[in-house]
């Protein structure tokens, strides 16, 4: 009963991840195909272009984490010949296949830009717009300690000087671009981390199992369901403003043909 227990959590931590790395790809891929299918091509690269550096850097950072060996890095490719061989940007890197470390490796880089791009919101928020950072973190706590009616404690307004309202205005377009141009994982992206999906599902399965022969099936069980809803409340700024930017683009593009 207690092995069965814990492998569901695990299942739960592993489809949390993975449902989230999908939503989010699926959601921005939809958002850059309505901008190429409106205004062409070159418009997820002017409206994305600092989702699209931060993508690639990622990739390249933990690349370099995990041992990978560089072969060459573009992190933007410009409209006129991003056009003409379809890729925005790009890291190319071996590894070595007997390296465990550097085969589950492939995991973590392929799902980058996510970690990535959710790294950078944060940090847009908590320098740009401190009153909604505040507020997001005591409802991350509030959940985590069920504390709802915390929940309502809705921020003070975003600024109240012309240069607060500046800066929100330049925070809200560099949110809009790291989203519209960063979390769409390419299908390499995704293809290269299939095995180490498999593998780290395994990892994991081991971990469990050996768990529950020692005796510490109910800690580890604890660990997992904590560290799946902590995910999801970290992961859900990406997902909301991922959402809301796609509506808009949907109604905008709606709009738009409305007018014709």
């Amino acid at each position: 009963m207690y092995l069965i227990k814990l492998i569901l959590a695990m299942f739960i931590l592993i489809f949390t991840t993975a449902g989230i790395v999908l939503s989010l790809t699926y959601i921005n891929r939809s958002s850059k195909k309505m901008l190429v299918t409106t205004f062409g091509f070159s418009s997820q690269i002017y409206l994305g272009f600092l989702g699209i550096i931060v993508h690639e850097f990622s990739h390249f950072i933990v690349a370099i984490f995990f041992g990978h060996k560089i072969k060459q890095v573009k992190f933007i490719i410009l409209p006129k010949q991003a056009h003409t061989d379809g890729n925005l940007g790009y890291v190319d890197h071996t590894w070595n296949n007997h390296s465990l470390w550097q085969s589950l490796g492939n995991l973590f880089i392929g799902t980058a830009p996510i970690w990535g791009c959710t790294t950078f919101l944060y940090a847009i928020i908590q320098y740009m717009m401190p009153n909604l950072y505040v507020y997001f973190s005591n409802v991350q706590v509030a959940i985590l300690s069920k504390q709802w009616s915390n929940i309502l404690n809705f921020p003070a307004r975003c600024g109240s000087t012309l240069h607060e309202y500046i800066v929100t205005i330049i925070a809200i377009y560099l949110i809009c671009n790291v989203t519209i141009g960063g979390f769409d994982l390419s299908n390499a992206d995704l293809m290269s981390s299939w095995p180490a999906f498999l593998a780290l599902c395994n990892v994991i399965l081991i971990i469990c199992i050996a768990s529950y022969f020692i005796g510490l099936s109910t800690l580890v069980d604890t660990i997992l369901l904590k560290m799946s809803l902590n995910f999801v409340i970290v992961m859900s700024l990406s997902l909301i403003f991922s959402i809301l930017i796609n509506i808009f683009i949907r109604y905008f593009r709606f709009f738009i043909k409305l007018q014709k």
